[in-house]
């Protein structure tokens, strides 16, 4: 589906999990952002926070 002829490469998997981490970090700039313009300090304060805690159940 789609306007190029696009195939895959065998190892295709193993460089594909290389890029989602950076995927997946790509909205945190943005939400760092818009939380100190309309929180400010004590709002990154407890995003980091929130973050930083590691739940074990």
């Amino acid at each position: 589906m789609g306007v190029l002829d696009f195939s895959c490469p065998d190892d295709a998997p193993g460089r594909l999990l290389g890029v989602l981490p950076g995927a997946n970090l790509g909205p945190v700039l943005p939400a760092f952002l818009v939380t100190a313009a309309s929180e400010g300090r004590a709002g990154l304060r407890g995003r980091l926070r929130r973050m930083a805690k590691w739940r074990v159940n």
